[in-house]
This record gives structure tokens, C-alpha cells and sequence, in this order.
């Protein structure tokens, strides 16, 4: 590595040490997303039932088991466990940041070993992309596993760089296919853009016989299988069915509906007429019905229809443009900034394809290596515009598609050297701009007001769990709870060490007399001996008794009610 890559590599990680110590202090205890808590569950699962009764179909592995090992290294109490994840997340991302780095630093020294300045705008551009995906697209209040996808998808695209620059030699193949199992571990259906990937790069390395391709691509097959087996076998065992893990009906169901024997799913079981729903689980969880959401779907079938799958990716590009549940998400603006070299100075694969024989070795390997980043990064970002997808789902992928469009706008570069600057201060111009975005947006989130919300929201999640830790303990150790309307994201049932067994989707039949007591009644029956519901919905003067608890809830004790059979 020259110096002037490794004082921009210098300066790159300076910034992104301090923009990850401002984001710990903001989220270190901030609260988790709904399907953070999940992560949280999962992790209290392999403790307690073991790694293979804890797996989920829809959860990743790998994540729970950093998060164990993270809080096996601190050995603090469930209520430091925010701190803890935050921490651990800030380790995450940093690291994707300096995977980043070290990889597109490598493969800029393998495409242009005779030209440094090139290297080092390729280097900066990919600087600022994983600068502004880490810390403004993934960020650290999240509690997410997809840092890990994200470093994993880029170092998995790496090796098949560094095999292709040596024909398609067999020991960067096998090491793309263990990199591809692990990423597997991550999010399953990485095993599916693995095998793509593989495909394109076996396909498009330059000057090797059919017969190495094929040895790669099998060398590589076992390395992924090396991770990919153990983990089927697990999931299967199980069940008593072969699953390689989620199975894509929860998104697909959202596009093309789900038919279910007899009208609905067997999972969650209905009640009193279908206005309460009990979450059967044989593990102890806090939070039954959310923690593998696919059993729902596991008795449904999905009607194909071929017009809903284009309402799909127009759905799919709105959200990850615009955003889904907030701006946050749009990636509409940063893709815009990513972009315009691309779109100032022209770039079109059909004339990167044709023309006389290239001049050097390392004009053909720079082409075909931008082919490969494109077709990498188009195939991850095809498979989630086809089912689901939102802005964090993405990263990932875009960040090899767009420096394998920017590797090959390098390569047309013509050769006049006022051409060849304009190009390279396109990079830094990126890269300065994703920097000032990403510092902007950090130093956003120290507004006072937002600060101030944080802390009260900590407050009420105690007040709560205080509330909760009241009533109570049943069979197991913990207080089984109903909730209605929308309980997702209760963290302090959590850190009372409650569970909800239990819910009420339309939280006015409780409004109703007669069908509020036959609720109270199968809650009763079920053991269930409280039910939250948010302060917007309830009413006193009902069969029950809200008593305020947070600056969102209240809770209703059921033991004023006495159990079916029992004598008043």
C-alpha cells in the first residue's frame, strides 16, 4: 500500500471511530426495534434449550450467538443488556467499515496496479459508501445482525475477485464458498445469492477452460455446504421436514395473500370466537407469537399471480427509494450522489463488451471484475425488489454494484489526463458528501428533544417493568400477559421477565359487555392474569380497571376475576 492509501485508509477509520463513539453515546440505551428484542430472545433460548431447540426458521443464528458471546464477556444484568448490544453493534460496524476498506484497497492494487491514482479514487468511493450505509443506513440504534450480511457479502465477493485475478484458483473458490456458508448464517436466503454469484463469477473470469470453472464452482459448493449442511440438519431434525431455513412466505403472502385450510391458520390458536389469539410455545418466551412469525404461514398456500409480482417491485423500489416506515430508510438522495459519475461521464456495459483486444492484462481483469461487482450486486438487489425490500436489506449489495459501475467507468476512462482527474474527483467528491451526509445525520440525533425523548422512553420501559414485576409468577417462573392491538416492541415485558401469552388484535370487543367477558374469561382460563393496552384505547368505566402505568399504557389486573368453575 502506498502512502498517500494509507493516510486516506488513516483518515477514513479517524472518522469512523469518532462518528461510532457519538452514535454509542446516543443509542446506548435507546430502544430496541421490535425485531431486536427477537435477537434478544433467541440468544436466552440457546442458553436455555440448547443451540438446536432455539434455532428459528426466521431468525438468523449467528447474531444471537454474538450477542451471547457478548454478553458472556461483560457479565452484566439484563437491565445493561441495551448498553451491551449498542457496544457490540459499534464493533460491527466499524469492523464492516475496515472490511470495506482492506478489500476494495486489495482489489485497487489487483485492477490498477499501474496507475495509484485510480486505486485510491476506487478506495474512496468505496469509503464513502460504507461510511453512510454503516452509520446512516444501518446504523447503531438498530440492533440488527445485517452489518454482519454486509461484511460477509463483501468479503464472499472479494474472494471470487482474487480467484478470478488468479484463474479461478481452487483455494479462493473454496474460501468464497466457507465465506458464502457463514454470510448463510446471517440471513438464509444468502445460501440462494451465493450460488448466483458463484455462477457469474465462474462464468466471467477471464481466459479459463470449462473444466476449471466447473472444479471452481464445485470447490466452492462444498465450502458453503461445509456450513449450509449442519445448519439444514438442525433445522430439519427439528421439524421433521427439510427446511434450509425462512422460507419466503411471509413476503410473498403480503404480495400474493395466503389461503388457509378452513379460512385461517391453524397458529396462533382463536378463541372466544376469534377475539383472542394464545401463543402455544413449549419454550419459556417473553414473547411467543413474534419470535418464529412464519409458523403462521407454515399450513398456507400462496396463490402465484403474475400481475401482483410487478405491484411487487413497484412496491419494493418505492420503499427502499422513499422509505418504508420512515424517511430514514429512502436511499433515494444517496443512490442520486452514488450515481452521478456514473451519469455525468456515461457508462454502458454493451460498449465495455465490444470493441478490439484490450491493451493489457489488467485492462481485461479490471472489465471482467466490474462485470462480476454489476451482476453480484444486481442479483441481491433483484432477490429482495422481487419479495420485500427496504433500505437496510440492501446494502449489502449495492455496495459492489455500484463500485463495479465505477470500475468500469474507470476503465473507459479515456487516456488524457484532465479526463482521467475528472473521474477520480468524482470519487472523492462521493465520498466527501457521504461523509458530510453521515456526520450531519449523527449530529442530528443529539438534538435536545431527542435526547430528552430517549430518556423518558427509558423511564416509562422501568416504570413499566415495575408495574409488571408486581404481579404474580405462574407456572415457570413467569406472569402470563394479554395484550391488545399492536404489542410489538414491549421491551419492558422483557425486563419484567413477563410473557405474553396472549393478545386481543381488535382491542375494542373489551368496549363490549358481553363479548369483553367472554375475552376476560378464556384469558382467565389460559392463566393469564393482566392485559395491556395503550392508553389511546382505553376506556374506564369498562368491565376492567386501567390503571395508568407509562406515558403509553395502562394495565388491567385479571385476578379480580375468578376462574371458570370457581365458586364467588
Amino acid at each position: 500500500m502506498t502512502r498517500s492509501s494509507a493516510r486516506l485508509l488513516g483518515a477514513f477509520m479517524g472518522l469512523v471511530c469518532a462518528i461510532a463513539a457519538v452514535q454509542l453515546v446516543v443509542f446506548h440505551h435507546s430502544q430496541p426495534a421490535p425485531d431486536s428484542i427477537e435477537y434478544f430472545e433467541v440468544a436466552d433460548q440457546i442458553e436455555r434449550v440448547g443451540y438446536a431447540k432455539a434455532v428459528s426458521l426466521h431468525w438468523s443464528p449467528l447474531y444471537p450467538l454474538y450477542l451471547l458471546a457478548a454478553r458472556r464477556v461483560t457479565s452484566l444484568p439484563i437491565e445493561r443488556e441495551l448498553a451491551v448490544t449498542a457496544a457490540a453493534d459499534v464493533v460491527l460496524l466499524v469492523g464492516l467499515c475496515v472490511v470495506v476498506g482492506l478489500v476494495f484497497s486489495s482489489l485497487g492494487r489487483l485492477c490498477f496496479p499501474e496507475d495509484e491514482e485510480a486505486g485510491r479514487a476506487w478506495l474512496a468511493y468505496a469509503g464513502g459508501l460504507a461510511l453512510y450505509f454503516a452509520f446512516g443506513v444501518l446504523r447503531v440504534g438498530l440492533r440488527m445482525p445485517d452489518a454482519l450480511v454486509t461484511s460477509l457479502t463483501v468479503l464472499t465477493v472479494w474472494a471470487w475477485c482474487r480467484a478470478m485475478a488468479r484463474g479461478l484458483d481452487l483455494r479462493w473458490s473454496a474460501l468464497a464458498g466457507l465465506l458464502g456458508g457463514v454470510a448463510y448464517l446471517t440471513r438464509s436466503n444468502l445460501m440462494h445469492w451465493s450460488l448466483v454469484a458463484a455462477a457469474a463469477a465462474c462464468a466471467i473470469a477471464p481466459q479459463v477452460g470449462r473444466g476449471r470453472r466447473l472444479a471452481a464452482y464445485a470447490v466452492f459448493a462444498a465450502g458453503l455446504f461445509a456450513f449450509v449442511g449442519p445448519q439444514v440438519w438442525v433445522l430439519s431434525s427439528t421439524r421433521g421436514y427439510v427446511t434450509t431455513g425462512e422460507s419466503g412466505k411471509i413476503v410473498f403472502a403480503e404480495t400474493y395473500g395466503a389461503v388457509w385450510p378452513g379460512g385461517h391458520s391453524a397458529w396462533p390458536v382463536r378463541t372466544s370466537d376469534g377475539d383472542v389469539r394464545i401463543f402455544t410455545e413449549t419454550r419459556n418466551l417473553n414473547f411467543p407469537g413474534f419470535y418464529d412469525p412464519g409458523r403462521e404461514y407454515d399450513d398456507a398456500t400462496i396463490p402465484f399471480r403474475l400481475t401482483k409480482t410487478f405491484l411487487t417491485i413497484a412496491r419494493s423500489m418505492r420503499a427502499t427509494l422513499f422509505g418504508y416506515w420512515s424517511p430514514a430508510f429512502a436511499l433515494m438522495w444517496p443512490l442520486f450522489w452514488a450515481l452521478w459519475p456514473v451519469m455525468a461521464y456515461g457508462f454502458s456495459v454493451p460498449a465495455a463488451a465490444g470493441g478490439g483486444p484490450p491493451a493489457t492484462a489488467s485492462h481485461v481483469l479490471r472489465r471482467r471484475l466490474s462485470w462480476f461487482l454489476i451482476a453480484a450486486g444486481g442479483a441481491g438487489v433483484g432477490m429482495h425488489l422481487f419479495s420485500f425490500s427496504i433500505g437496510y436489506y440492501l446494502p449489502p449489495y449495492l455496495i459492489p454494484l455500484l463500485l463495479g459501475l465505477y470500475l468500469g467507468l474507470l476503465d473507459r476512462c479515456p487516456p488524457e489526463p484532465a479526463a482521467r482527474r475528472q473521474r477520480h474527483r468524482a470519487a472523492i467528491i462521493v465520498a466527501a458528501v457521504f461523509a458530510a451526509a453521515t456526520m450531519l445525520t449523527t449530529a442530528n440525533y443529539l438534538r435536545r428533544a431527542d435526547s430528552r425523548g430517549r430518556a423518558e422512553a427509558v423511564a416509562d420501559t422501568h416504570a413499566m417493568a415495575a408495574a409488571l414485576a408486581s404481579l404474580p409468577a405462574g407456572d415457570g417462573g413467569k406472569r402470563r400477559l394479554a395484550v391488545a392491538g399492536n404489542w410489538l416492541g414491549l421491551y419492558a415485558v422483557r425486563l419484567s421477565d413477563c410473557q405474553v401469552f396472549a393478545d386481543i388484535p381488535d382491542p375494542d370487543v373489551l368496549h363490549d359487555r358481553e363479548r369483553g367477558a367472554a375475552v376476560i374469561r378464556a384469558l382467565r382460563e389460559q392463566g393469564v392474569v393482566a392485559i395491556l393496552m395503550p392508553r389511546s384505547e382505553a376506556r374506564q368505566g369498562d368491565l376492567l380497571t386501567w390503571n395508568v402505568v407509562s406515558s403509553a399504557w395502562t394495565l388491567a389486573d385479571l385476578r379480580q376475576w375468578p376462574l371458570p368453575g370457581a365458586h364467588r
